[in-house]
């Protein structure tokens, strides 16, 4: 008998201490699945996943490197903005289908600031432009800066060294995004109507291309009878990762109206933005419709290629702002999930109040999949972004391998 009352307090004991161990930390193991080195590697991993106790958070992660213990940046991600994380990202370099234990610690659940340096940005910017207020969101890694102009419109920020420029452009003491500067850079892509660096786009039953255009763009000069609406959000704001959160409504067109949500994210040390797109109303039969994403022909293109992994295009020798831009270079990356078809659109001259909106090159996704994940890529000579167009192509290969084929998450163990 007290034999058998010592086992069921050792048993009880035994159970209480790998509960409490479990509530400080859990040993993740991460793989890189693809067959080149994938640095800054973003990793994503659901607070469900983890199961952390109630009044618990991610205090530190550490990982061991050449006998060291180094400890990996991290941020807590609440996108629901429900006063509660849902996302742990953090980012860690591999080699070929190498294979990482990291720890995640646990600790009392503190509101602190984040003791990291801040790699990414995000901001929304409006401001009055008579009759009425342009409004855009910004996003930014030390690479490259990216915006909206108008609902789906993507134009881009150029850098000439590695570092965040969206305090220059859009801080306190605001700078024109179209005057160079040797520090910052400046706005390198013209825009107008065009689909710029990157624009989605509709083809619907009757074959006919629809955008969602908005009346506080830049380049409308009066009211648009079918006025599109859009509201944007920042989801993450760094100090690695910046998410911005689109939704589109009142889209109208002949057949109907369409609403959609469209989620871009930048991580450090990337120059391309991930795009998750997800269409929540439409008219009709989801069959007939299908999704596209495009960007602006420049005259001065002297390369433009359409593979199944990319679309990409390079100009040369354009002047914007008095600046004079030896190569242009535009990319839309494409996983290998989506069977693509490539389609050219012109400018349209029956749209009166939309002038000067092509041409532009463009694809079309597969008929009735109205969710999405890609990226799009904007280069130019002065960051050494773009070189040759090899060099360009071979980046937007490696591009659609790491949106295509992420980190996989092959255990979660807690201790």
């Amino acid at each position: 008998m007290q034999n058998k009352i010592l086992l069921l307090i050792t048993i009880f004991l035994m159970s209480f201490l790998n509960d409490a161990v479990a509530q400080n930390k859990a040993i993740v193991t991460v793989e890189n699945s693809l067959k080149n080195p994938f640095p800054d590697a973003p990793v994503v991993i659901n607070r469900t996943e983890l199961n952390i106790p109630e009044g618990k958070s991610v205090i530190s992660i550490t990982t061991v490197k050449d006998k060291n213990t180094w400890e990996i940046p991290f941020q807590l991600d609440d996108l629901d903005k429900n006063g509660k994380w849902d996302e742990l990202f953090f980012q860690i370099d591999f080699e070929s289908k190498q294979i990482i234990d990291v720890e995640i610690n646990f600790g009392e659940d503190k509101n602190k600031a984040n003791k990291f340096l801040k790699r990414v940005n995000a901001v929304i910017d409006d401001r009055p432009r008579d009759p009425w207020t342009v409004y855009k969101p910004l996003w930014e890694s030390e690479i490259m800066t990216y915006l909206t102009y108008g609902a789906t419109q993507i134009d881009v920020i150029g850098k000439t060294i590695p570092r965040l420029s969206l305090d220059y452009f859009y801080g306190e003491v605001k700078h024109p995004q179209h005057t160079f500067s040797a520090e910052f850079g400046h706005d390198f892509l013209l825009t107008a109507n065009t689909m710029s660096l990157h624009s989605i786009f509709i083809q619907e039953a009757n074959g006919n291309i629809a955008r969602p255009w908005t009346t506080n763009a830049y380049s409308i000069s009066k009211k648009i009878e079918r006025d599109a609406k859009y509201d944007s959000k920042i989801l993450a704001d760094g100090p690695l990762r910046a998410i911005v959160k689109t939704k589109v409504t009142d889209w109208r067109t002949d057949l109907g109206t369409y609403e959609f949500e469209i989620v871009y994210s930048i991580a450090s040390l990337k120059r391309y933005t991930t795009v998750e797109l997800k269409m929540t109303k439409y008219p009709g039969n989801k069959r007939d419709i299908r999704f596209g994403a495009g960007m602006r022909q420049i005259y001065e293109d002297f390369v433009y290629k359409k593979k199944p992994e990319y679309m990409m295009a390079i100009a040369q020798d354009v002047y914007e702002a008095g600046i004079l831009n030896h190569l242009i270079a535009r990319g839309i990356v494409i996983t290998n999930k989506y069977d693509t078809e490539e389609i050219y659109i012109k400018n349209d001259t029956t749209l009166i109040d939309i002038p000067n909106n092509g041409p532009n090159y463009g694809f079309l996704f597969p008929k009735g999949t109205l969710e999405l994940k890609y990226g799009f890529a904007g280069a130019w000579e002065k960051d050494g972004g773009v070189t040759s167009p090899k060099q360009w192509a071979n980046y937007l290969l490696n591009v659609s391998d790491e949106i295509g084929e992420p980190v996989i998450i092959k255990l979660i163990l807690l201790k």
